[in-house]
């Protein structure tokens, strides 16, 4: 870290500007191709609204065809607007009485790629049920009343990033210019969120932009990317925080908040997680957000069952209406703010830059006990005797036991009741509560793989193995359904048919050596040879690689 610290000198913050950023010969065009992927209101649309008029009174109803005629206007205006250093997005404010257009300006992509048409068709959307306001009408004193630790709000500028930070200092220019020998790290959806939201793999900056970031990839793939840049030390050893200009309610306190800087392609992101609170500024780039409240579970359950796009893809197209998340497309220079304990996933459109400062400590008080548990479940990973352990539980059962009376309908404490009372050795006790999960979220994967050990233990073996492989058929790219599975067969003396399990688990972690070396054990017991020598060669590899 030293190394960050000596590399740049950190500017004084400048004070907040309403101009709008003044136009510049390098900045890009943007064609009507472009302007065709934002969600700009149809004539058609802003016509039908207007059905409605016939019952309003005749001066109310020509100002409603003014203000009307005024949006039409703005959008064809604005839409050709291909060289400026902005381009503005006019929405439409809902309600036939207040058809009055609002219009943010918002940042040019510099040099970062645009969502494609097709993953805007494929995964943008108009609907947006989180609330949005505007910095000029949110005081500091309305943020505390309405928001704070209750609900969710987007935040607009009217100059979009610009009001805010420097945008130029987050383009890939700029960026590359002061940090390309600078490490970051990224990785996928699902691991950085299980791992604490740490980026596992590590490169230099400029690695990551050109090579990791820029990985080549056909318009009609939508499989999700493997590097997105998620780095909890980056932004505070970078000079991109002299730059802010915040509302007071967004203020950093470096003592009790930590950042995270995220910079990742279309079709990245995090899964479902949730933690104290939390505000994300995105500055290039679209992020489009899943949210449910600390009272309702997302389906699929935590913790996590499906990567990203496979919870976006096959998860979310089948939820009833009453069972899916709050959700938006948070556009760049736009700021979220996530009250605590709010389930949230996104969704990268384009390349997206973006910076999150999260409060180190929880306030409200199931998010009191939920970092508890974690701090105490971390520390009971690292302990072989077993009298700290049982001591530890019954403080874990007390936890998710308030937690539960709290919540009762947060399916992942139920679940979580079910697993102290599993690391108890209250088999049967543990096979209600898990039961119980899975009637309240038919999508919770974590659920079947700990119901199925439970019934194992019970020797309820054909039971158990129904529950994994429902949690395959479910989720059939998630590697733990093959752990598990995996070692449920080999228990059982099984090894041909585990035999395949563990090759499908070393095709989806080729570089988990547990996978390679049951896949191994099972070759020798089949009598392949030959395979085992060549798993056995793998192993070594990995070894060598990892430095093992």
């Amino acid at each position: 870290m030293a190394k960050h610290e000596s590399k740049h000198a950190r500017k004084p913050s400048a004070k907040l500007s309403s101009e709008k950023p003044k136009s510049s010969s390098s900045t890009p065009s943007f064609s009507q191709s472009n302007f065709s992927l934002l969600p700009f209101p149809s004539l058609s649309s802003l016509m039908g609204s207007l059905l409605p008029l016939k019952h309003i009174h005749r001066k109310v109803r020509l100002a409603i065809l003014f203000s009307a005629l005024v949006a039409i206007l703005s959008v064809l205006t604005y839409r050709n607007l291909g060289t400026s250093n902005s381009f503005w997005i006019c929405h439409i404010s809902g309600g036939v009485l207040a058809l009055r257009p609002i219009c943010e300006p918002v940042i040019a992509q510099k040099e970062w790629r645009p969502p494609s048409e097709e993953v805007w068709r494929q995964f943008g959307t108009d609907k947006c049920t989180i609330e949005r306001v505007s910095v000029r009408d949110l005081t500091s004193e309305r943020f505390e009343q309405e928001f704070r630790f209750k609900k969710s709000v987007i935040v607009i500028f009217p100059n979009g990033a610009a009001d805010w930070t420097n945008p130029e200092d987050w383009s890939k220019r700029g960026l590359t210019k002061s940090y390309s020998q600078w490490t970051i790290h990224s990785g996928e959806s699902l691991e950085i969120v299980r791992k604490g939201g740490n980026a596992k793999h590590v490169s230099s900056f400029e690695e990551y932009v050109d090579n990791l970031l820029m990985e080549e990839r056909s318009e009609n793939d939508t499989s999700e990317p493997k590097h997105y840049a998620c780095d909890r030390q980056f932004f505070w050893f970078s000079k991109l925080g002299s730059s802010l200009r915040l509302p007071v309610y967004f203020q950093i306190n470096t003592t009790s908040d930590e950042s995270i800087f995220f910079l990742g392609p279309s079709l990245s992101g995090v899964v479902f997680h949730k933690h104290s609170d939390t505000w994300n500024g995105v500055v290039y780039g679209y992020k489009r957000w899943f949210l449910y409240p600390n009272t309702r579970t997302p389906p699929g359950g935590v913790y996590h069952g499906y990567s990203l796009m496979n919870w976006v893809k096959h998860v979310y197209p089948n939820l009833p209406e009453e069972d899916k998340p709050m959700e938006c497309i948070q556009a760049p220079g736009e700021i979220l703010y996530l009250a605590e304990g709010t389930y949230h996933a996104t969704l990268n459109l384009g390349d997206t830059v973006a910076v999150a400062i999260q409060r180190k400590k929880a306030t409200v008080r199931p998010e009191e006990l939920s970092y508890e548990a974690t701090q105490l479940t971390n520390f009971l990973q690292t302990q072989e005797n077993p009298h700290p352990k049982n001591t530890f539980n019954e403080r874990l059962l007390e936890i998710y036991r308030e937690w539960h009376e709290l919540l009762p309908e947060s399916s992942e404490a139920v679940l979580k009741l079910g697993a102290v009372l599993y690391d108890m050795q209250e088999y049967a006790e543990s096979v209600l509560w898990y039961k119980k999960a899975i009637e309240m979220d038919q999508y919770f994967i974590m659920a079947y793989l700990h119901l199925g050990k439970a019934l194992t233990e019970l020797r309820q073996y054909t039971e158990a193995e129904k529950s994994f492989l429902k949690a395959i058929e479910l989720s059939p790219e998630l590697w733990d359904n093959y752990r598990e599975y995996g070692e449920f067969l080999l228990k059982r003396g099984r090894n041909t048919d585990a035999l395949p399990v563990y090759k499908k688990g070393t095709e989806l972690m080729p570089d988990l050596i547990p996978f390679w070396f049951y896949y191994k054990l099972c070759q020798v017991h089949v009598g392949d040879l030959e395979g085992a020598e060549a798993s056995q060669k793998m192993i070594e590899e990995i070894k060598a690689k990892d430095g093992i």
